[in-house]
């Protein structure tokens, strides 16, 4: 078990365009506290992405990857000495850069 999410290219999520593995359940709640010490509650890295390592069905809309997308600027800012935080970073970075281009949401 854990947290994957997915870029689709269209909403009948037929074909991927790209998906990562983000942790399993223990890697998921060991992000959430570190990232929690330097991120707003509100931070919907928090709310959203990492407040279950094993949620599914849900997304991120466009407004809300380019949100996660400054959030994970600021996590990189402060935790860059984390290798753990810093994989999970360069993941789901991956993932969103790919939302963005395509202009699709991320689903988990």
């Amino acid at each position: 078990m854990g947290l994957d999410a997915a870029v689709y290219r269209d909403d009948d999520e037929d074909e991927k365009i790209m998906s990562a593995h983000l942790g399993n359940v223990s890697m998921i709640s060991y992000l959430h506290r570190a990232i929690r010490e330097h991120a707003p509650a509100s931070a919907i890295l928090l709310s959203k992405v990492l407040y279950s390592g094993s949620h599914c069905g849900d997304s991120l809309t466009n407004n809300e990857v380019h949100q996660v997308k400054a959030e994970l600027d600021s996590v990189t800012k402060h935790l860059s000495g984390d290798p753990m935080v810093m994989e999970f970073v360069s993941s789901l970075r991956s993932v969103v850069d790919i939302a963005l281009l395509h202009d699709r949401p991320i689903t988990f």
